[in-house]
């Protein structure tokens, strides 16, 4: 089951900080740095071997599409978190939020979160949304940057 949530673009007006003293730095990357950010994602999300050569295969496709930003979480200089933001009709879609296992709770999702809703909202964005699972840390961080909760859908698959 997944959770979608909603909100305006730049609605909270603090920065984030992080919970242990550490301040991750965001920055967009473009094409040259996109397998770097297809690491962060397949290592990030953990996708199991026989799943990881599909899941590198689908950062590539946003990569040329100008709509489309690439964001990278790097703490003392070294990349460990990646985010998406996908614009279209003044709508932002905020995507992708992996961070790698051992450099979690130490506030890259939530600077991700911050940076993709400030530029949402330089590029005149009106709506911002996106997706998690439910009661997940992801889902509370979301919340904590002023969005809300839209529905939830509920996956079904034949029994195996």
């Amino acid at each position: 089951m997944d959770t979608i949530l909603y909100g305006m673009p730049g609605a909270a007006d603090a920065q984030p900080e992080a919970s242990s003293g550490d301040h991750p730095i965001v920055r967009e990357v473009g094409a040259a740095e996109a397998g770097q950010v297809q690491s962060l994602y397949v290592d990030g999300f953990e996708f199991p071997p026989g799943d990881r050569d599909f899941a590198r295969g689908y950062l590539p496709r946003q990569v040329d599409n100008p709509n489309n930003h690439m964001f990278v979480a790097e703490l003392d200089g070294a990349p460990v978190a990646m985010g998406l933001l996908w614009v279209h009709d003044r709508i932002a879609y905020l995507a992708g939020g992996a961070t790698l296992r051992a450099q979690r709770n130490r506030g890259c999702q939530t600077a991700l979160l911050h940076h993709g809703s400030a530029v949402a909202a330089a590029m005149g964005c009106e709506l911002l949304v996106s997706r998690t699972g439910v009661s997940t840390g992801s889902q509370h961080n979301m919340e904590r940057l002023g969005l809300r909760l839209a529905g939830q859908i509920l996956h079904w698959a034949p029994p195996p």
